[in-house]
């Protein structure tokens, strides 16, 4: 993402005071882009009220790393943990501020999501009668300002704006969120193409990265 268009979605959030979750990431490892140090700091400045995190699979993230970006102000970093190897480096005390939000099985079929109906997964609980709150809770917004309907929309189906022409409040109260959101409300996921064979839960957004138990044993 352009610096310009990182600027501008943050005084735009600025305008009316944001004090939700704001992640500088979406599917892609946050610590590849170098500048995530000087994205955080500024978005700390002009955000104060704001959540900031970063969600990564730890590869890249040394104790040194941790530190610049609670310094910078981040609020949580979270770890999603993929094996042995990983695990074993977040139980050390210099990883003990960041967030494990979830560590793989074995037995990955146990596990496997088909998140905007991108996967055949068999025997799943059926969820095309359930409501989804992801179009309501939170917006992704790609590299290039286009705004997607959920963080499930891997291919960018669901084009519902774009943050290098609109405004944030614009692109929330558009039409076609709002067709999304109701439909998902009254009739569940059954009659969206995207939504039809999506098996995530679509919980409403927390704020903040809850505490995850690590239960499962790889």
């Amino acid at each position: 993402m352009s610096w310009d268009l990182i600027t501008r979605i943050v005084q735009n959030l600025k305008d009316f005071n944001f004090s939700g979750r704001l992640s500088w990431y979406r599917i892609n490892e946050p610590l590849l882009d170098r500048r995530i140090f000087e994205i955080v700091t500024y978005s700390r400045k002009e955000l104060p009220n704001s959540f900031l995190s970063i969600l990564t699979n730890g590869d890249l993230l040394t104790p040194q790393k941790l530190d610049a970006l609670f310094n910078a102000g981040i609020n949580s970093v979270g770890v999603s943990i993929y094996d042995d190897i990983s695990y074993r480096k977040f139980q050390l005390e210099a990883f003990s501020r960041c967030v494990l939000l979830d560590r793989r099985p074995k037995k990955e079929g146990s596990f496997v999501e088909s998140r905007g109906g991108n996967i055949k997964v068999e025997n799943v609980f059926d969820k095309k009668n359930q409501n989804c709150f992801r179009p309501s809770t939170m917006m992704n917004v790609l590299a290039n300002g286009d705004v997607v309907l959920c963080c499930a929309d891997f291919y960018a189906e669901v084009k519902v704006g774009s943050l290098r022409h609109q405004r944030i409040e614009t692109v929330w109260a558009g039409p076609l969120l709002k067709k999304y959101r109701k439909t998902l409300e009254e009739q569940g996921r059954t009659t969206l193409a995207l939504c039809s064979q999506c098996t995530y839960h679509g919980g409403k957004h927390e704020r903040e990265y809850p505490e995850v138990k690590m239960n499962h044993t790889l």
